[in-house]
């Protein structure tokens, strides 16, 4: 890919630094799940399922939305290129053009809490006019602040194949990042097909509260249902969700309630009910160590190992 055109060929010049709120309350790399506990310690000769699966859904999540995170932390570090200090004071970053596709980020001040949002349009690269009438809206974002303006969280919706690292190589080169800079974000880059998602986050004293929703329809909200959330607790964490799987592939769907529960060791526990599609329900208890290996199962078929060697007991 190739930047298209020079933020200075617009005849953009950025603006005084506006104040520091506008680029703090945007998520950043506070938002990212902190994967590390979640990682074995060690190889099992029989890893437990559902820490392979819990594991697999943090960095999961985590991907949905890192690139845009890379992307809004290293923009809004630098003075922005439109200000507003009207009565809901505004800023504007960009727009920035790659491959004939130009985009913006916006903040505007909204009374006690701040909107924002990224703006697209197509231009013709030969000849770069903008129709104030032709943006539109790729994400939108709602960030709720406390006293002094501190962020306590916010929600997202966005299609997140279309941030890429195509718009981030566009975003760096047309602000003039560096590499070292781009290096130190605390943030790794996997690309991949996610679709459109949302994402709604609340910062906590122990991190953050963070649920995710897959398959998100073009023109909706924040869904009120069916996410997958994890929440940080003193220990370590618990993670909840309801979703339905054909695992038989005989055409039914099952529905899984699923309680997960770990700590900083590695180690955790599986709290899983699945229902039939006729009303039958089974209870299923899973605990793993350090490793990730297997340490107790209660399953319908029998169980294995102590109960006593769970880390947790069930969740209340």
């Amino acid at each position: 890919m190739r930047m298209v055109v020079a933020l200075a060929t617009l005849g953009l010049v950025a603006c005084e630094s506006p104040p520091p709120v506008f680029g703090d309350v945007l998520p950043d790399s506070r938002v990212v799940l902190p994967e590390e506990d979640l990682l074995p310690r060690g190889i099992s000769k029989e890893p437990s399922e559902w820490a392979t699966w819990l594991f697999e859904q943090a960095n999961a999540t985590n991907q949905r939305h890192v690139e845009l995170l890379l992307l809004l932390e290293a923009i809004s570090a630098l003075p922005p290129n439109f200000r507003d200090d009207g009565d809901d004071q505004a800023v504007m970053w960009g727009p920035w053009i790659i491959d004939g596709i130009a985009d913006q980020l916006w903040v505007e001040q909204q009374g006690d809490r701040y909107a924002w949002g990224i703006e697209r349009q197509e231009v013709d690269p030969d000849r770069v006019r903008f129709d104030d009438d032709a943006w539109t809206t790729e994400l939108s974002g709602i960030i709720e602040v406390g006293s002094g303006d501190q962020p306590l969280g916010g929600e997202l919706v966005f299609n997140a194949d279309d941030v890429g690292l195509g718009a981030v190589d566009a975003a760096v080169e047309a602000f003039g990042i560096d590499q070292e800079t781009l290096d130190a974000l605390p943030i790794r880059i996997q690309t991949g097909p996610l679709g459109r998602v949302a994402l709604t986050y609340a910062f906590q004293p122990e991190g953050v509260t963070l649920t995710t929703y897959d398959n998100v329809a073009n023109g909706a909200g924040v869904p009120q249902e069916g996410g997958l959330t994890f929440e940080p607790t003193a220990a370590g964490g618990i993670a909840t969700t309801t979703f339905q799987e054909d695992r038989d592939e005989d055409g039914s769907l099952e529905t899984f309630d699923v309680v997960l529960q770990w700590d900083a060791s590695g180690g955790g526990r599986a709290d899983v009910t699945t229902t039939s599609a006729d009303g039958t329900s089974i209870a299923l208890v899973e605990c793993w160590g350090a490793d990730h290996g297997r340490q107790y199962v209660m399953a319908p078929a029998g169980s294995q190992g102590k109960p006593t060697d769970c880390l947790f007991s069930a969740p209340e």
